[in-house]
This record gives structure tokens, sequence and C-alpha cells, in this order.
């Protein structure tokens, strides 16, 4: 839910652009051709604007266009980042060469940690990364000794939930604890 401030901010950023004037014409069938859209409803009233396909903003209004399209991502962008949890993932081992093979760890296929042995770098065993809160696919592997582990598991992410540790152990790759 965004800051009523920053909210109030930027609409009346978004009233000094006067969205609402600007124009677009169509020209016709285009190729591919992507573009932006931008939807919203503002002052009681919604509204389109499109630079896509075969519409195209008015050369007049063209910076104005952009000025708003930068103030909605912007803005829409920041809640984003402020809503993200810290999350970290703690790889633990009493093995002497738990190591020595390839593990992945991902959220929804947004990979955190892949490493392998090959790799020309310092194996981490505690990765820091954001998310945002919500249910998602865990996977996550590790090869030791030319076997591989796996666990797929739905977890939750939220500000109670956001501390993943695997243990390695001579048998076994298990999610520890979730805090």
């Amino acid at each position: 839910k965004p800051d009523p401030k920053a909210l109030e901010e930027f609409y009346a950023m978004l009233r000094e652009l006067h969205p609402l004037s600007i124009e677009a014409k169509e020209e016709g069938l285009v190729h591919d051709r992507g573009g932006v859209t931008l939807q919203m409803d503002f002052d009681k009233q919604h509204f389109s604007i499109v630079d896509a396909g075969g519409s195209f903003v008015m050369k007049n209004d063209v910076a104005r266009f952009l000025e708003v399209e930068r103030l909605v991502v912007g803005f829409v962008q920041a809640g984003l980042e402020a809503s993200r949890i810290p999350c970290t993932v703690v790889m633990h081992s009493e093995l002497p060469d738990a190591w020595e093979g390839q593990n992945t760890v991902k959220f929804n296929q947004m990979i955190v940690l892949d490493w392998a042995r090959e790799q020309p770098m310092v194996y981490a065993d505690t990765v820091a990364f954001r998310l945002l809160p919500g249910e998602f696919m865990l996977s996550a592997s590790q090869v030791y000794r030319k076997k591989m582990y796996n666990i797929d598991r739905i977890v939750n992410v939220d500000a109670d939930h956001h501390m993943f540790h695997f243990e390695l152990k001579s048998d076994t790759f298990e999610l520890k604890q979730q805090q």
C-alpha cells in the first residue's frame, strides 16, 4: 500500500503534466512495433494513452508522454522496492568435501545461488537477496559425491519467514528451518 504522502506527491506531479491532454493518432497497420500504453484513473476520469502498434503520440506531446511514463514507472518501482523483504539462504554442512559439487537455489526460477566447483570463485555459504512477499516455489539442488539431491517446496515469504537454512549431511539435503 503506497504511503499517502508519496501518493499525493505523485498525483501533484502527474497533474502538472496534464496527461489527459496528450494526444495520439492512429496511423493504420504497423508491423513489429512494440510500445507503451498508459491506462489509469485520474481526477475521476479513466484515460488511456497509447504509443504502440499503429497509434503514435503526437510529436508535440512526446516529451510529456515520456515524462508521464517515467513518473508512473518510477512510482511503481519505488513502491515495489519498499515492499521487498530482505531474505537469506544459508548453506551448512559438517562434511569436509561438501561444497565440491554444484548447488543451486531458486525462488520461482529466480536464481539466488548458483555455484559449481569449476567456477573461479570462492563459495559463499550465506546469500542475501530481496523478494516481494508471497508464495514461491523454492527449488534447491546439491551434488555431493556424484549424487544429486533436490528440494522442491512451496514456501511463503513474509516478515516472519525469510531465512532458509539448508543442511547437507552424508545422505540427505534438507531445508532445516525457515524463519
